[in-house]
């Protein structure tokens, strides 16, 4: 799908560093909470994943709306979301990480599926 201009290229391109992202995140998982270069590259790796989160669905929106306005509104919807609760992980309580790093998730498992969706719809009507 080719739905729009510079916002739409940029947004897919976030898309493609988002996956290498999470990759390096799964990959250096094993020092969240502890020390040294492993625990260095996790942490920038998380911080890298909120500000691409937030910028590729925010963007992706945008070309969207030629789809449908409801497309726009989950697209945007989704990074706003995920820009109200993500930061807030950092100040839960350890007992509740993994919770929360599930609900967190799950707007972004949300958000993929959604337009999952969408690009199944769009190849069967092709």
């Amino acid at each position: 799908m080719r739905l729009g201009d510079l916002k739409w290229k940029i947004g897919a391109a976030m898309l493609l560093l988002l996956a290498v992202d999470i990759l390096l995140i799964a990959e250096h998982n094993q020092y969240a909470g502890r020390e040294g270069v492993g625990a260095a590259i996790h942490i920038y790796c998380v911080y890298a994943l909120g500000i691409l989160f937030t910028l590729a669905p925010g963007l992706i929106a945008f070309g969207l709306r030629q789809v449908g306005k409801s497309w726009y509104r989950f697209s945007l919807g989704c990074a706003i979301a995920w820009v109200m609760f993500a930061p807030l992980f950092f100040f839960t309580p350890n007992a509740w990480n993994g919770a929360y790093e599930r609900f967190v998730a799950a707007i972004m498992i949300t958000w993929v599926a959604g337009v999952s969706w969408l690009l199944l719809q769009t190849g069967r009507k092709s």
